[in-house]
């Protein structure tokens, strides 16, 4: 999680260098993401235009995606991961609030 905060953060602020070390079973190992575009998600909330973000695999297992929402100061909507071994997980955003707003397809922030 503290990653993907401070992948949001760098959005923010017009970062285009996406790469974070990260410390995992006593070993730093460096995540890095490249910016893929931008992509409309269909979500419960409605359609949200999103920037794509996958991080580039190195030695990993796994093969992950996350949709970050320009408009809403690059909250994170979805990630989407799928290892090797076939197992997908996704998560997305279905309802929220931001800085005392109720999250709708029209909120604009």
């Amino acid at each position: 999680l503290t990653y993907q905060i401070k992948l949001q953060s760098d959005l923010i602020n017009g970062a285009t260098s996406l790469d974070y070390s990260i410390i995992k079973k006593g070993k730093v190992k460096v995540y890095r993401f490249e910016i893929l575009g931008e992509e409309t998600l269909k979500t419960p909330l409605g359609e949200i235009s999103t920037l794509k973000i996958r991080k580039i695999p190195e030695d990993d297992d796994r093969e992950t995606f996350l949709w970050f929402a320009p408009r809403w100061h690059f909250m994170l909507i979805q990630l989407w991961q799928h290892e090797v071994g076939g197992d997908e997980y996704k998560m997305l955003l279905e309802r929220g609030t931001l800085a005392g707003n109720q999250l709708s397809s029209a909120t604009m922030l």
